[in-house]
């Protein structure tokens, strides 16, 4: 398995690993994902040219079996906030089929690698309640949790217009 960083060639397969991440946080949280389409190739490909993002592909066998995406961010304007780098992790996905073969691994540490070497003291990332398996992953590699983020759904329904 080879990691490297990724390019525009790289778009659908990133494309169809994302749709799978996509699917499975529409099934789980409907009220906060949509369903995957479209416009989330061009997304993606505009996310892969812009300069304040990285991405890395996990490939086997000359197939790209996985992604992460990450960015750094200061707090330097945020007075209460300790101004150093920390790397953001947008994305990780593993192709399903892929899982367990070490490619999630491989892709976080050429991220932690590159948060090193630009001087980041913290890698943070979000995870899903209901997503334990990446949960238990993040745990192994020494990840643990750091605040909660709470929500509220609510069931509005639109204003009836005015008689």
């Amino acid at each position: 398995m080879q990691v490297r960083r990724a390019s525009v060639e790289d778009l659908d397969a990133i494309f169809a690993l994302n749709v799978q991440i996509g699917d499975m946080h529409h099934q789980h949280a409907p009220h906060l994902f949509a369903t995957p389409g479209p416009s989330g190739r061009a997304f993606l490909q505009k996310a892969l040219q812009e300069a304040d993002k990285y991405f890395w592909v996990a490939e086997h066998q000359n197939k790209v079996i996985g992604f992460l995406s990450a960015r750094l961010e200061s707090f330097e304007h945020i007075p209460h906030l300790v101004d150093d780098p920390m790397c953001h992790v947008n994305t990780i996905v593993v192709d399903r089929d892929a899982r367990g073969t070490g490619a999630g691994k491989a892709l976080m540490a050429a991220c932690t690698q590159w948060a090193k070497d630009n001087h980041a003291t913290v890698i943070k990332l979000e995870v899903m309640t209901f997503n334990q398996d990446a949960q238990a992953f993040y745990h192994a590699l020494g990840f643990t949790p750091d605040s909660i983020t709470m929500m509220q759904t609510l069931n509005c329904e639109p204003e009836e217009p005015a008689q």
